[in-house]
């Protein structure tokens, strides 16, 4: 076993992180999309428009 702990500081973000915030959709709208693939794809277009300051997707 090492010495010391875990690094200080937050946990990297992983790509379902930033998903869930770029559309600020749940994960189960976002797994219900994914199983419509036409739904995705226009999710992942329009998330990729906007710039992170811009105001969510979720109507």
């Amino acid at each position: 076993m090492l010495e010391g702990g875990r690094r200080r500081g937050r946990q990297k973000k992983s790509w379902m992180d930033n998903v869930k915030e770029w559309t600020s959709l749940t994960m189960d709208e976002l797994l219900l999309a994914a199983h419509h693939r036409p739904d995705w794809q226009m999710i992942i277009v329009l998330s990729s428009l906007i710039s992170p300051t811009d105001t969510p997707l979720k109507e």
